[in-house]
């Protein structure tokens, strides 16, 4: 019985141990975070990109700026395990938030178009075809 004990306790102290080095490394991440900046990212890589970078990237790539592009691109950039702590989702919430009035504006656009265009077809019928009396 009394092995027992002994074993149980060296196994609780090894856990202890291992809990005690697990909060280290998870200090030394913090300490790290604080050192790279608040609003920087690791490429999947190396090196750091700022999200202003990669929306203007994909302008420069010639690229559709839509939201789910940008945002998928995004992120396919990132290790999402390094995002900082500072880099919060309110930034990419009004980033979102542009995105969807963006295609709001782009719809209504074309609801526009379309409207005009059926009017002006109409207004064209009633105008122009005379009246076969």
């Amino acid at each position: 019985m009394c092995v027992c004990v002994c074993v149980s306790e060296r196994e609780r102290e090894r856990e202890r141990e291992r809990e005690r080095e697990r909060e280290r490394e998870r200090e030394r991440e913090r300490e790290r975070e604080k050192e790279r900046g608040s609003t920087s990212v690791e490429w999947s890589d190396t090196g750091t990109v700022q999200f202003e970078d990669v929306v203007q990237h994909s302008f420069d790539d010639g690229l559709e700026l839509s939201r789910a592009n940008i945002t998928l691109r995004f992120f396919s950039l990132l290790r999402v395990s390094v995002i900082r702590r500072k880099l919060s989702m309110g930034c990419l919430l009004v980033f979102d938030k542009l995105m969807r009035a963006w295609r709001w504006r782009t719809k209504l656009k074309r609801w526009l178009t379309k409207t005009v265009a059926v009017l002006t077809f109409f207004a064209v019928s009633v105008c122009v075809i005379p009246d076969s009396r």
